[in-house]
C-alpha cells in the first residue's frame, strides 16, 4: 500500500507540472496523512467490527489518504471543456457509514427510508469520484463481510457495474487515464457499457458517453504528449465497433 500512497503523490505532482492543463486549487488537497500505527491499527479495528471487513496491516495506509484530492480542467479555442482528477473519501466512513450518495439518482431525499427494491443500493459507498463534483459518477466498494478490499464497482446515475480490476489497480488505470471524467468506462466490458446507458436514458446516454470518450482519446495525447494513450484509442474503437 505504501507503493500506491507513493503513485498518487507523484501524479499529483505531474499534474502540476503540466503546463497544458490548469489545476483548481481550491478543489485540490494534496497532503497525505501521516497517521500512527496505533491510531491505523485501531481504526482497522472499527471497520472490522462495524462492517466484518478485515483489513490486514499491510493495507492500513489507505486511511492515510483520506481527503486526498486534486482538480484539472482544459479548455481549447473551439471552447471544447474537458477535466479530470479525483477526490478520495475517508476509507473508514467509506466501508462503515450508511451511503445515500445514490438517493438524488431515485428522487429520495438523504434522510429517506430505502425501498426493498433499491436496497442493494446501501451495500454500496464510494471511495473515489471527481473533485469537481457533481458529475454522478463514483468508485465504490460493495460492502460484505469480506477481507479488503471488497468488490470495486462503477456507479454512474443510478447504474452500476462491477470492474474488473483490484483497489490497487483502479488507481494505476486511474493514473494511466490522468483521471480523466469517465475513465472508468474504457475498463469495462462491451456488455457492460451496454447495460450502464441502457438503465438510465435521461442520464447515462450512449451519446454522451460515447462522445465524451472519444474527446478524451482526441484530447489526452494532446494535454499529456510525454504518456502513451494507444490503448485508449484502440479500446475505443472496438467499443464503437462493437455497440454500432
Amino acid at each position: 500500500m505504501n507503493s500506491l500512497l507513493s503513485k498518487i503523490e507523484l501524479f499529483i505532482a505531474h499534474l502540476k507540472e503540466n503546463r497544458n492543463i490548469t489545476i483548481i486549487l481550491y478543489l485540490s488537497n494534496e497532503e497525505v496523512l501521516s497517521v500512527r500505527e496505533k491510531v491505523l491499527e485501531m481504526l482497522a479495528s472499527n471497520v472490522k467490527a462495524k462492517s466484518g471487513i478485515e483489513i490486514l496491516k499491510d493495507d492500513w495506509n489507505i486511511f492515510n489518504l483520506g481527503g486526498v484530492s486534486v482538480c484539472w480542467n482544459f479548455t481549447n479555442r473551439e471552447n471544447q471543456f474537458i477535466y479530470g482528477g479525483f477526490q478520495l473519501a475517508g476509507f473508514d466512513n467509506a466501508l462503515i457509514n450508511d451511503s445515500d450518495f445514490w438517493k438524488i439518482d431515485f428522487s429520495l431525499p438523504p434522510d429517506a427510508p430505502v425501498p426493498e427494491h433499491l436496497a442493494e443500493y446501501k451495500k454500496f459507498n464510494w471511495f473515489e469520484k471527481q473533485a469537481w463534483g457533481g458529475d454522478g459518477r463514483y468508485g465504490c466498494f460493495y460492502r460484505e463481510p469480506v477481507p479488503f478490499p471488497p468488490l470495486i464497482y462503477f456507479y454512474d446515475h443510478g447504474a452500476f457495474s462491477v470492474m474488473p480490476l483490484t483497489f490497487e489497480e483502479y488507481f494505476n488505470k486511474m493514473i494511466d487515464s490522468c483521471a480523466i471524467r469517465g475513465w472508468q468506462y474504457f475498463y469495462l466490458e462491451v456488455s457492460q457499457i451496454k447495460r450502464m446507458m441502457e438503465f438510465n436514458l435521461e442520464q447515462v446516454q450512449s451519446k454522451t458517453i460515447i462522445k465524451e470518450m472519444e474527446q478524451s482519446v482526441n484530447l489526452l495525447p494532446k494535454l499529456f504528449p510525454e504518456k502513451d494513450f494507444s490503448y485508449h484509442q484502440k479500446r475505443f474503437k472496438q467499443i464503437i465497433q462493437s455497440i454500432q
